[in-house]
């Protein structure tokens, strides 16, 4: 069976790369893997797994994307802040491949990189380490602001509540 997959995707990848040299002088100015690319969406799903981040779609959340390999200011920022954090707001870890339906606008290469969310939606966004005191600064200033409405028609009900 495991034969079977191989000589397949083996097949696929041939035929990408014949049908990219039929087509010599339009894909010029693609680069060497554009062949492949509709295979590595294909396979998406059975290498990288959809996450569901549903949960951090409504509330507050703090996101720490962490890298997918060995990172060591991942790991000194796990053990001088995030392993002694006992706050309300949860702090989770995800790698950059994670964050579906969340929206991030701090640039994801960079770890660890933390992420203050609500709703599902990025406030502030800080790549690289943090020390304790500037997490908690941050964090600080997350707590203040007001948990916001999610669409105009609710602000327009609390509106005319008033």
């Amino acid at each position: 069976m495991k034969t079977k997959i191989v000589i397949s995707i083996l097949a696929i990848l041939f035929a990408g790369v014949a049908f990219s040299e039929d087509k010599k002088g339009v894909l010029d100015h693609q680069p060497w893997w554009a062949p492949f690319y509709p295979i590595k969406l294909a396979l998406k799903s059975f290498v990288e797994p959809s996450f569901d981040n549903s949960s951090l779609l409504k509330g507050k959340h703090i996101v720490v994307i962490v890298a997918d390999g060995y990172c060591p200011y991942c790991e000194k920022f796990e053990q001088d802040v995030a392993s002694e954090y006992k706050g309300t707001i949860p702090l989770i870890n995800r790698t950059a491949s994670q964050l579906n339906d969340l929206k991030i606008k701090t640039p994801k290469w960079g770890t660890p990189t933390i992420i203050f969310i609500q709703d599902g939606t990025e406030v502030f966004g800080h790549q690289g380490y943090m020390t304790p005191k500037e997490f908690y600064k941050a964090l600080g200033i997350f707590l203040s602001l007001p948990m916001r409405l999610k669409t105009g028609s609710e602000q327009a009900k609390k509106d005319s509540i008033r």
